[in-house]
């Protein structure tokens, strides 16, 4: 069975960067960015549209881990407890573990680089509400204010090695 490694953050904080890197450093590993599936079912306010995109993440979260023994890595804000809770449902067997690592970074850095991309005031707000709430949580976080993504990618290594 594979391990799946859920590798949260607010936008901006280097995740799809680090994702792409992760494959040099595994001989065998699978990487999936689920705002991709955010991108193709548009995220509102409709509960239908919601439960849409959590089931194609679910489905291609299961399809891997049903066909594939190489660790999964999967990108996305993760947040919301209870949003991660309804992605994980009926998961847990289909994997030998599931891991939570969070990105972080000082709300300076993160609003320099959304700034950077994006010239959206709505997106910073939305980037720091989500940094605060995932302050919050109670699992391992890699702070990447002053870090490269390769370095960051090291640090994720070693993390899920440990």
């Amino acid at each position: 069975m594979s391990k799946l490694i859920l590798l949260g953050g607010p936008p901006g904080v280097g995740k799809t960067s680090v994702l792409k890197l992760l494959p040099q450093f595994y001989q065998t590993c699978a990487v999936f960015d689920a705002d991709d599936i955010w991108r193709t079912y548009p995220q509102d306010k409709n509960v239908e549209n919601r439960s849409r995109n959590i089931v194609a993440v679910q489905s291609v979260l299961k399809c891997h881990l049903e066909s594939a023994h190489a660790p999964l890595f999967v990108a996305w804000v993760f947040a919301n407890p209870a949003l991660v809770e309804d992605v994980l449902n009926g998961i847990d067997q289909y994997t030998s573990s599931i891991q939570k690592i969070y990105l972080v970074a000082s709300p300076k850095v993160l609003q320099e680089r959304l700034a950077l991309r994006f010239a959206n005031k709505a997106l910073v707000q939305y980037s720091l509400s989500k940094l605060r709430s995932i302050n919050e949580l109670n699992h391992p976080k890699i702070n990447t204010t002053n870090l490269e993504p390769d370095e960051i990618a090291r640090e994720i290594v070693r993390l899920v090695t440990a």
